[in-house]
């Protein structure tokens, strides 16, 4: 696992050490501007360390919205956990839910949404519990255990649940998680089998830092039974990469772990820990599909139409084409937006209301996917404004404004598609305090001084003119009351993203991070912060 050494820094300081919390604040001294992953560990530092003024009003503002998420998070779980239970099902805690016996102080352990795992026979009756009250599902229930290892589910109000019958995405297999089953404590899982399931899964796929702490949490408050730990991981058949995540961790935190003698990489594992190279991307489905137990060719192809939710088997070849060169799901049916207001206006009044989901980002058509959005929009910044009324310049059918009303008491949208407005009405029929008005593409139909936070994602990257982008900024001005912000994203002209043009756009690219803020700046804002992360460059101006 590759961090920058900044990153490194913070996830150091957030286990206690004060130099490397003083080279953090070298390099970065505002922590306003912070990427929202780093911000999950600030809890984590506050806690450790003495903080400036300047950082513990941050930390102040940032607890607060950790403390609302979690009460959210915590009600839903505990009404899921008696619903599951009371009809005599059992699961059990997974990743931050069965973290929180570490954590005295529960803010310090951010959580997105919540985890349980369940057997793959239980999976239909607690699915049907979960429908009945109200949750909607992201997929249907797979026809085989081992096409994947989780469905998610989203709950009225916006919390969102991953509902595993296996407990790692890596080890979908008959039986491999029969020791989790038998150690279990309750609801929790053996401190052992705990500790294995957060390297596994953190050194895999957490890139916040935040399981690195777990793994100190753990490692800090229980006598591990180290040959258990190694024993659940050879059950997994991913020894090799346990080895080399304790070595990891070992290196650069200097946690009390045992040195194991590093096995040779079998092919699998070698995929996994290089799913960059397309060779891995390649050879990865075969290879899952092998440890799962399959066969031959023909079973390989129903498993690949089934993972990927195909219609038929005439659909694989492209659909393995995409995945392996890291492209979208695209769809040929539709026009690309190109040329003028017009063309994009056309383009987005096509999309059913699934296809525009779709089409709006092309990998996560879930409400977890929103929330990580709207976390990159309330920014601390953004957050200490407390703004009550909040405006989102090209909002589609709303998806982001519903965790964006969380945060405020009434959100309006603009949309210059009819059929996306229409598809609003039904989308947010059950959030009276949001609206979807129409626009033209170069007003804002908004009084002035009405509204305290500006916000736009993955829109201005679709407007063909940059005097349209400097016009929406300039509106944006007008419309907010004084000391009111903006927080608006695009792609820059160098950007490859892994998208496909409907999501990309063909509309007007800025050169640099610095071009973009300048447009801010020349419609009247003084500029709060700016970051390029990756493809995408934010801005947030201040009304001045």
């Amino acid at each position: 696992m590759k961090l920058p050494a900044p990153h490194l820094q913070l996830i150091r300081a957030a286990l206690g050490d004060a130099g490397a919390l003083e080279e953090f604040r070298r390099s970065h001294p505002d922590w306003r501007t912070l990427p929202y992953l780093w911000t999950r560990l600030l809890p984590a530092v506050g806690e450790q360390h003495s903080l400036r003024d300047n950082e513990g009003a941050v930390l102040a503002t940032l607890r607060g919205t950790i403390a609302g998420e979690l009460d959210r998070i915590d009600t839903v779980t505990q009404a899921t956990l008696s619903l599951l239970e009371g009809a005599g099902l059992a699961p059990v805690l997974l990743k931050g839910q069965a973290m929180r016996p570490y954590y005295p102080d529960p803010v310090t352990r951010p959580m997105g949404d919540f985890d349980l795992l369940l057997s793959f026979e239980s999976l239909r009756e607690a699915s049907t519990l979960l429908t009945g009250q109200g949750w909607k599902a992201d997929h249907a229930i797979p026809q085989a255990a081992h096409v994947r290892h989780a469905n998610s589910y989203t709950h009225p109000s916006g919390v969102s649940l991953d509902l595993h019958w296996y407990a790692l995405e890596s080890c979908r297999w008959a039986h491999v998680d029969a020791a989790l089953w038998r150690g279990r404590r309750g609801r929790r899982l053996l401190p052992s089998h705990n500790f294995t399931h957060v390297c596994l899964h953190g050194f895999l796929s957490g890139w916040s830092g935040v399981w690195v702490v777990d793994a100190a949490r753990i490692l800090g408050q229980e006598q591990l039974d180290w040959s258990e730990v190694l024993e659940e991981a050879r059950r997994r058949r991913m020894l090799p990469i346990l080895s080399r995540c304790l070595a990891w961790l070992k290196d650069h935190f200097g946690l009390p772990v045992p040195q194991v003698d590093s096995p040779r990489l079998d092919a699998f594992c070698w995929c996994k820990l290089n799913y960059h190279n397309f060779l891995a991307r390649a050879l990865l489905p075969w290879l899952e599909y092998r440890r799962a137990g399959g066969g031959g060719l023909p079973g390989f192809l129903t498993y690949l139409r089934q993972r990927w939710e195909l219609p038929g088997r005439r659909h694989l070849l492209a659909e393995a084409r995409r995945r392996w060169l890291r492209q979208p799901a695209a769809r040929s049916s539709q026009p690309q937006p190109v040329g003028s207001l017009d063309d994009v206006r056309e383009f987005w009044s096509r999309p059913s209301a699934q296809e525009a989901q779709d089409l709006i980002h092309p990998f996560h058509n879930d409400a977890g996917w929103a929330e990580a959005v709207v976390r990159e929009i309330m920014t601390p910044a953004v957050l200490a404004h407390s703004p009550a009324r909040a405006l989102e310049i090209g909002c589609g059918m709303g998806r982001v404004m519903i965790p964006v009303s969380r945060h405020c008491a009434e959100v309006i949208g603009i949309d210059i598609s009819p059929q996306m407005v229409e598809h609003s009405r039904t989308f947010l029929r059950d959030h009276p305090h949001i609206r979807v008005l129409l626009g033209d593409g170069s007003q804002l139909p908004i009084p002035d001084r009405s509204v305290q936070l500006v916000y736009s994602v993955i829109c201005f990257q679709h407007i063909p003119d940059r005097a349209v982008i400097q016009s929406y900024l300039r509106e944006a001005y007008r419309v907010l009351s004084s000391g009111g912000l903006v927080r608006a994203q695009t792609l820059h002209t160098a950007a490859s993203p892994p998208v496909s043009q409907s999501y990309a756009g063909n509309g007007y690219t800025y050169d640099s991070l610095s071009s973009f803020a300048a447009d801010f700046s020349q419609a009247g804002f003084s500029i709060v912060e700016s970051q390029e992360q990756g493809p995408y460059l934010w801005v947030t101006g201040r009304k001045v």
